[in-house]
């Protein structure tokens, strides 16, 4: 009975997702999608998707690497196929890629890696040099195509102590950037990641390291944060990520959605968030990835938001119906620049 449901829902939620995307149920995009998509990324890094839009996640294991490929490939039968990518973050002194990284790129998915940061002080003095010709010195021997996403959400408040002022970020954001081609790194594409809120109230732009030093504009958005700092509140993906849409698109930049979720409550609600955010999405050919935050354990308050999809058959069975949707699966079509 329990499989009947599943596949009651899954069918119901690709109905859903089609009359949505067709008839125009979801929230009103903001702003107006633009006709032209955005230019190839220059470099070695993920190509961006001609047409339609990479789909990923962060699948919070339940311990160590051998704990990430069980939990992403438990997620990914959920699902019913591969995802396009998979995020991942790691410490400032934390060598990557480690050997799931490794094994989850072989097998055809790319990585988002999400890299932590120390004081930019002690970037821009040259004493963290070391460390980051390391990691540079790594991907280039690795020799795979990554997303890189250094210091994401810089202009949350909570993180003034590191980052400090936005010249601060974008002279570490430039500091690092000359390192790696240095090195002589030709894979990596340039994630730039405020909160969506940063772009909502015009604080994150003034991180903004310039067009020539990103690939990638990216945003996280959150219904009800894990980690209690955006709460913008049970806004359509469409209103939390609009503005974010609207510099990408000034910009002439790709969009991410680089971290993203709303709360299950015990309903259905989730699952029709979820619906509705991939249909508004597949109508906007800026938004080229999606990347869902499915996290279970507590924030650091020590309570609970069950952001995770795996708490309901039904919000994966949504999910699921997204992925399979051919505008969700940009690999069986040319990549812009191919």
């Amino acid at each position: 009975m329990a499989g009947v449901r599943r596949r009651a829902a899954g069918a119901l939620a690709v109905a859903a997702l089609a009359c949505l995307a067709a008839c125009g149920t979801s929230a009103p995009a903001t702003p107006r999608a633009v006709v032209s998509p955005p230019p190839a990324v220059a470099g070695g890094g993920p190509p961006v998707p001609a047409r339609g839009a990479y789909v990923g996640a962060y699948v919070q294991p339940q311990g160590g690497q051998v704990g990430t490929l069980a939990a992403v490939a438990a997620y990914e039968s959920s699902l019913g196929r591969q995802l396009d990518i998979v995020h991942t973050y790691h410490r400032w002194t934390v060598p990557f890629p480690d050997a799931a990284e490794r094994a989850l790129a072989a097998s055809g998915r790319y990585l988002l890696l999400s890299w932590a940061s120390v004081p930019l002080v002690a970037i821009t003095d040259g004493s963290q040099d070391a460390v980051i010709r390391a990691r540079a010195q790594a991907l280039a021997a690795w020799g795979v195509p990554v997303f890189l996403e250094w210091r994401w959400e810089m202009d949350r408040p909570n993180l003034a102590s590191v980052v400090g002022r936005p010249s601060a970020y974008v002279a570490a954001w430039d500091h690092i950037r000359a390192i790696f081609t240095q090195v002589g790194v030709h894979t990596v594409s340039w994630v730039w990641c405020p909160t969506a809120t940063g772009f909502a109230d015009g604080r994150a732009a003034a991180y903004y390291p310039g067009d020539a030093q990103v690939d990638w504009v990216c945003a996280d958005a959150y219904t009800t944060s894990p980690q209690q700092q955006i709460g913008m509140g049970d806004q359509p993906l469409s209103a939390l990520v609009g503005p974010a849409l609207a510099f990408a698109q000034a910009h002439h930049k790709p969009l991410m959605v680089g971290e993203f979720g709303t709360a299950y409550r015990g309903d259905d609600s989730q699952a029709a968030w979820v619906t509705a955010s991939f249909a508004w999405a597949a109508t906007q050919p800026y938004v080229k990835a999606l990347v869902y935050f499915d996290e279970t354990a507590p924030g650091p308050s020590g309570v609970s938001t069950p952001v995770s999809l795996r708490s309901s058959p039904v919000s994966m069975a949504a999910l699921g119906a997204a992925l399979a949707t051919p505008h969700f699966n940009p690999r069986s079509h040319p990549t812009v620049g191919s």
